[in-house]
């Protein structure tokens, strides 16, 4: 056997955890994020995720009752094809709204 020394290891550094920055809102900011939230779900739109400071909604996609759009282009001897086909455009799409309190209390809401 060979007289070798055991050195332990040098202690690996811990690394604490770093924390999210604390963002300082001005007052009355969650009362008007939460009133722009409101008027958003009156309109359709859902809450896909929320913070304190930014919240993202959605509205999905509405069924088109294309049976009764056809009945009303005939009644409107073809007129109304030309409403038909904007709310076929209008409504196949999900719409997605971002809305973000800043620090100084300013609201930004952003259309995706």
């Amino acid at each position: 056997m060979s007289n070798q020394e055991v050195v332990p290891a040098a202690p690996a550094a811990e690394l604490a955890p770093v924390a999210p920055p604390v963002v300082a809102v001005a007052e009355g900011a969650g009362q008007n994020l939460a009133h722009r939230i409101a008027t958003y779900t009156q309109r359709g739109y859902l809450v896909q995720s929320q913070t304190a400071t930014q919240v993202v909604l959605v509205r999905p996609k509405t069924k088109i009752n294309h049976l009764l759009h056809f009945f009303i282009t005939l009644f409107t001897l073809g007129f109304w094809v030309f409403g038909w086909i904007f709310v076929a455009i209008v409504k196949k799409r999900t719409k997605s709204v971002i809305i973000h309190v800043n620090p100084d209390g300013s609201i930004v809401e952003q259309s995706v």
